[in-house]
C-alpha cells in the first residue's frame, strides 16, 4: 500500500516571524510578571522607608514567601497609607499585605490564611501601684478606672476607645516614656509595634506587656492582589500554597523574632 503524504514548507520569513512573536509575548509577560507592593510608609516594625528603601516584618515576610519561594520579582513602595490603597484599587500599585475588610474585598483578592497576626496587647509599669487591677483588664469597659495614654494620629485607638478619657501625646515613644514615669497607667495598642518600641527604649525589663484579645480585634495582615492584575486569584492560591510552607518551616515566625529581639 503506497501512502502519499505531502509535507507543506513555510518560507524562513514566516518562521522568523513566528519565533519574534513568540520571544516578544514570552519578555512581555515575564515584564508583567513583577508585583508591585504598596506599604504603610511608617509602620515599624511592620512596615518603614528607611535610607531609601521599604524595610520590616512585612517586607521581609513576602520576600521570602513570593520572591523568594515562588521566584516572583517583587517591588516595594512606600507611601502615605490612604494613598497606598488607592493606588492598589486604581491599579498604579497591584498588592498590599492587611486586614481584608469589605471595603477592600470589593477590588482585591485576599490570601485565606495572614502573613502575621499582631494581637493587641496592655502596657503597664511593673511598679506601677495599681498593676494588679490593670493586669485584671479584659475588655473595652475595664479601662475605664485608669489613666490611659495614647498618640496623636493613631486613628485605630480614636475608633475603638472614643468613649474614654484618652490622654494624647505627641508619640509611641513618649507614650511608653510616660508609662514607665508613672504619669500615666495604661496603653492599648497594636503588639508588634509598642513591644518593638519598648525594646528600642531598653524597657523591656520596666515595662509589662500582655495580650487583651477581647478588648478589639486583632491585625491580621493578608496578602491582597487587585482583581484586575493577570490570573490574579490563581497568584493568590499560589501564595497561599507557598505561605502554608513557610509557616511550617518556621521562616514567618523567624522573621517577627529578628524584630523584637
Amino acid at each position: 500500500m503506497t501512502v502519499n503524504s505531502k509535507r507543506r514548507h513555510y518560507p524562513m520569513s514566516a518562521i522568523v516571524g513566528i519565533v519574534f512573536l513568540i520571544v516578544t509575548s514570552v519578555g512581555a509577560y515575564a515584564g508583567s510578571g513583577v508585583i508591585r507592593i504598596n506599604y504603610y510608609n511608617k509602620f515599624s516594625p511592620l512596615s518603614v522607608k528607611q535610607d531609601g528603601r521599604m524595610q520590616g516584618i512585612l517586607v521581609d515576610a513576602l520576600d521570602a514567601v513570593i520572591g523568594q519561594r515562588m521566584d516572583r520579582p517583587l517591588e516595594h513602595r512606600g507611601y502615605p497609607w490612604q494613598r497606598a490603597q488607592a493606588q492598589v484599587r486604581s491599579g498604579e500599585a497591584d498588592a498590599f499585605c492587611t486586614n481584608p475588610t469589605d471595603a477592600r474585598k470589593a477590588f482585591a483578592y485576599f490570601t485565606k490564611k495572614p502573613f502575621v497576626t499582631s494581637y493587641v496587647v496592655i502596657l503597664t509599669s511593673h511598679t506601677n501601684p495599681r498593676k494588679d487591677s490593670i493586669d485584671r483588664v479584659e475588655v473595652i469597659e475595664d479601662l475605664r478606672p485608669f489613666r490611659q495614654v495614647d498618640h496623636r494620629g493613631n486613628g485605630w485607638a480614636k475608633k475603638w476607645f472614643k468613649d474614654l478619657d484618652v490622654h494624647w501625646v505627641n508619640s509611641l515613644e513618649q507614650a511608653v516614656k510616660l508609662l514607665d514615669a508613672h504619669r500615666y497607667d495604661i496603653f492599648v495598642g497594636n503588639g508588634l509595634v509598642v513591644r518593638a518600641i519598648v525594646n528600642k527604649l531598653g524597657l523591656k525589663d520596666r515595662i509589662a506587656v500582655r495580650e487583651v484579645p477581647d478588648i478589639a480585634t486583632p491585625g491580621k495582615f493578608h496578602f491582597g492582589l487587585r482583581k484586575t492584575y493577570p490570573d490574579a486569584q490563581n497568584v493568590i492560591d499560589a501564595v497561599d500554597a507557598a505561605l502554608a510552607d513557610a509557616k511550617a518551616d518556621g521562616d514567618i515566625e523567624r522573621i517577627v523574632s529578628r524584630y523584637l529581639e
